[in-house]
């Protein structure tokens, strides 16, 4: 893959990458949820896992108690005490999607759960329907 392909992706993913942070930053103001920026990660070439820097909002309407877990490694991110809002930075390297909850700490009802998302770029070449020595 030449350089200007590789630059070409690079754009690319940066482009969806800022699309997807505004579409976070609108949700942010206009309600409850948990949101997560950016919420893709792209693998490109031949590359295994993806290392990213992510950003974690919440908020609810009442406060409490509320834990930030990492629903695949079974980890706790952040636990906050008495809160309506919060955010978290976080650095991943992920092998396939990643899944956060947020839980009531004392209850730990499930009450919020978004994932970030793994693509893979994947070649666009394909085999030639003849062999060039074949002349039919």
């Amino acid at each position: 893959m030449g350089i200007i392909k590789v630059v070409k992706y690079f754009f690319i993913v940066l482009t969806i990458l800022h699309i997807s942070g505004l579409i976070a930053e609108e949700n942010k103001t206009s309600g409850y949820g948990l949101f997560l920026s950016p919420e893709s990660c792209l693998l490109l070439g031949k590359a295994k896992q993806c290392d990213i820097q992510v950003s974690i909002h919440w908020k609810v309407s009442e406060p409490g108690s509320f834990c930030l877990y990492n629903y695949r490694s079974k980890m706790t991110i952040a636990c906050w005490k008495n809160q309506t809002h919060a955010s978290k930075v976080i650095m991943l390297t992920l092998e396939k999607d990643a899944i956060f909850e947020l839980r009531d700490q004392k209850t730990d009802q499930l009450i919020f759960q978004k994932s970030l998302k793994l693509y893979k770029k994947t070649s666009n070449l394909r085999r030639k329907r003849r062999n060039p020595w074949s002349f039919y």
